[in-house]
């Protein structure tokens, strides 16, 4: 949660650094107006390849809104 609508162009992500880095693979950004019920009712602003252990992303992501998800789209999607 943005506390208000923002206009976003990056975003920093931090891998875990212990194991498992392969996890972000297909990691979607999503934007949506405060008060969403889902990601689903936003706009996708980017998509995360993959990362090293311990990497620092900066991910570019154009978009406007108040609340920020994190969303790996696989069978019986999770949100982080």
């Amino acid at each position: 949660d943005l506390g208000s609508s923002h206009v976003v162009r990056r975003v920093r992500i931090l891998n875990r650094g212990d194991c498992c880095a392969d996890r972000l693979a297909g990691l979607e950004v999503w934007l949506t107006a405060r008060g969403a019920g889902s990601w689903q009712e936003g706009e996708r602003c980017a998509v995360v390849k993959g990362a090293s252990i311990g990497e620092f992303l900066s991910v570019p992501c154009r978009g406007r809104g108040a609340v920020l998800w994190l969303v790996l789209p696989v069978p019986g999607s999770r949100v982080l």
